[in-house]
């Protein structure tokens, strides 16, 4: 759950809303607190991050490709 959390939160759009709401989705989804936290300490820095998203996004192109 908290791999999926930290996707979930390093993706562009998610990234530019606040981090409260984004904690209110996740709880919403049967995320704890701590699995939030957890996930959000082990974010990369934004400059990472945009390059993480674009190389996630290039692999499941190439999977649905094939």
């Amino acid at each position: 759950m908290v791999e999926a959390a930290r996707k979930f939160m390093i993706t562009p759009k998610v990234r530019q809303t606040p981090f409260e709401e984004q904690k209110r989705f996740l709880l919403g989804k049967g995320l704890t607190e701590g699995e939030i936290e957890e996930a959000r300490r082990t974010l990369p820095p934004p400059e990472v991050r945009n390059i993480f998203y674009a190389v996630t996004f290039a692999e499941i192109f190439v999977m649905q490709s094939d």
